[in-house]
């Protein structure tokens, strides 16, 4: 590597980890986070919430792609219970979770699903697995919010699901601010940015005010 492209990267390196970069990062991913759906009035979980089941799907390889999210949730005193399944997953693994699921009253359930639209990728849809799991959540009747970490569209796979968060990335950033969003401590007043169709247009999205008594 020849000293011109050393002191660039440098330069990239002090940039992005410059606290005025990370803070306006975290106020684009903030005022970003958009509710479509919010059947149950779920949102923000109340603070006297008690366990709450995160199962996280996803097509990436790191089985801790939530990682910071269910750790944000934690650092505010919330009892999280957090599971990782992959589209490989067998269907042994699959009733392992599930009866985790069952086996213990949770007051809130997390379905975050961490599917990115990339070009090349082949396809932006829901793999199986992934609306299999979807389907065993609803039919549960529980008190359910699916987060979409990455592909927006991930409703149309699972219209029947009662709440429907969109952080749009994985990125660590996007996950602080979907946790700060669920405990009320910022305001959601994200719009979509493209439509659902047959669902909500482009635009759309619910306002939820900070929790002032937070």
């Amino acid at each position: 590597m020849n000293r011109q492209k050393l002191v660039d990267l440098n330069e990239v390196d002090r940039i992005v980890n410059d606290p005025k970069f990370l803070a306006v990062a975290d106020q684009i991913a903030e005022r970003s986070i958009t509710l479509a759906r919010d059947e149950q009035k779920l949102l923000p979980l109340p603070s006297h919430l008690g366990k709450i089941f995160n199962l996280t799907f996803t097509d990436e390889e790191d089985a801790a792609i939530t990682k910071t999210f269910v750790e944000e949730l934690r650092l505010k005193g919330r009892q999280v219970e957090s599971y990782t399944l992959s589209a490989r997953a067998g269907e042994a693994e699959i009733n392992r979770v599930l009866a985790k699921l069952d086996s213990a009253k949770f007051d809130a359930v997390i379905y975050s699903v961490a599917v990115r639209a990339r070009s090349g990728k082949g396809s932006v849809a829901l793999p199986p697995t992934g609306k299999r799991l979807a389907s065993e959540l609803v039919k549960r009747q529980l008190p359910l919010l699916v987060i979409s970490f990455g592909n927006p569209y991930m409703l149309l796979a699972m219209p029947e699901v009662p709440a429907y968060l969109l952080a749009y990335s994985p990125f660590p950033v996007s996950q602080r601010a979907a946790a700060k969003a669920l405990l009320g401590e910022i305001e959601i007043s994200g719009r979509l940015p493209v439509g659902l169709p047959g669902l909500y247009p482009r635009g759309h999205g619910l306002k939820i005010e900070k929790q002032t008594n937070k």
